[in-house]
Parts: structure tokens; sequence; C-alpha cells
């Protein structure tokens, strides 16, 4: 069984991520400044903010259709791997589907990008 690189919803996307590659960044989400015991100012760690974004060209359509289709909710289940797998709810994504070509009136292809934002991973507030 292969390891899960991207898994958006129920739309497996490793392979295709895997081959054109996917930006996976992360950056700790601090609380409210607070003076220690020491009279040192400190911040608390809440969390962590994670962006996604990835581009894919020339994906069948009916490929295309599922990863439009898993984006349109407002909270979505990611699985990802960033070398760690990590499974967070995402905000809706921004997609733009751009019609890349036509093989035949029944063979159509898209360049599909992506960016998505999981605002908090963590403990929260």
């Amino acid at each position: 069984m292969a390891a899960v690189i991207l898994k958006i919803g129920s739309v497996d996307l490793s392979m295709i991520a895997e081959q054109e590659g996917v930006r996976i960044h992360t950056a700790p989400v601090y609380g409210e400044k607070f003076t220690n015991v020491l009279g040192k100012e400190r911040k608390k760690l809440i969390g962590e903010s994670i962006d996604i974004s990835a581009e894919f060209g020339n994906v069948p359509e009916e490929l295309a259709k599922k990863i439009v289709n898993a984006c349109e909710n407002d909270n979505i289940p990611v699985e990802f791997k960033n070398p760690n797998t990590v499974t967070a709810i995402f905000d809706r994504p921004s997609v733009d589907a751009v019609p890349s070509f036509a093989a035949s009136e029944d063979e159509r292809y898209w360049n599909i990008s992506l960016s998505m934002v999981c605002p908090l991973k963590g403990d929260g507030l």
C-alpha cells in the first residue's frame, strides 16, 4: 500500500502530488504574551497554521470533477505527508480549474490549482 501524500476528503491525489509536487507550509500560532515567575515575557504556543498549495497539469476530467467536488465544503478533512502523516480540518480551498486541452469530444483535460489553509491545528484557545 502506497503512502498518502495528499488526500482531500476521500479523493487521494498522492500519485499526481508525487509527480507534480505539493507545497506544505506550517507556522506556529501563539496566544497572548504573559510574564513568567522569573519576570520574562513569554508567549504560549497554541497550535500551528498549515497552508497547502498545489498545481496539477493535464488532469483527466473525471478526476478534475472529483477534486472540485471534494473542495465544495466549508470544512474539509485533509490527510498529507510532510514527511509525518497528518490529518487536519481545512477551510474551504481556493480552486482554479482551467481547461487544458481536449483530446476528443469525450476526453478533456484540466489544469487544477489548489490553495487551502488550516488556521489552527492543535489544542486551540
